[in-house]
């Protein structure tokens, strides 16, 4: 949702109202209405395409009188990208007993195009674990018990995205004897 408020005011009110004629193919995204001089929108924008609009307005009577205004209209950014990870699969080895809580593993990066805003601020959680070898893998709210839980080794950082044995792991309980791999899905949302 897009809002502008514009407000122009002309003495004589009798001058109709038009867009400049040398306006350029970007800004034919407005239309202004000939007799209020209300500016529209004219179709969609999109604030990561253009963020900043500017064209004259002139207002002229049928003497050839005229008066003119330079618009400019600032779009502000809504929350309409979802991030999107660099890589649609990541892969780490670790080392049997070898790595410790403070160790990253893996680093996973989603990017969201939302501007410099709040909205493009990306937050990751664990979202699903994969159960190998297995038909059925578990629902989210499962995966996300598990993942909790201290019986599954991994913690995703909120906000960095770095992945770690959990602080409550003993690393010398990674054992590939027991599991050789650990598959689980990570979500990004902002």
């Amino acid at each position: 949702i897009i809002i502008i408020i514009i407000i122009i005011i002309i003495i004589n009110k009798a001058l109709p109202f038009q867009k400049s004629s040398d306006l350029s193919a970007a800004h034919r995204d407005f239309q202004v209405d000939a007799v209020s001089g209300k500016i529209c929108v004219g179709r969609a924008l999109d604030r990561e395409r253009k963020a900043v609009y500017e064209f004259p307005v002139v207002a002229s009577d049928v003497e050839g009188l005229s008066a003119s205004a330079m618009v400019r209209i600032q779009l502000k950014d809504i929350n309409d990208n979802k991030p999107v990870f660099l890589q649609r699969t990541y892969v780490a080895e670790i080392k049997e007993h070898g790595e410790t809580v403070s160790d990253k593993i893996l680093k996973v990066e989603a990017k969201d195009v939302d501007g410099n805003s709040k909205h493009n601020q990306v937050y990751y959680k664990i979202y699903k674990i994969l159960q190998k070898n297995t038909s059925q893998d578990m629902n989210s709210q499962e995966s996300q018990a598990l993942a909790s839980s201290s019986r599954f080794p991994f913690e995703v950082n909120r906000l960095t995205g770095v992945i770690k044995l959990k602080s409550s792991v003993d690393p010398t309980s990674i054992d590939r004897e027991i599991q050789d791999q650990f598959y689980f899905t990570v979500m990004a949302e902002d």
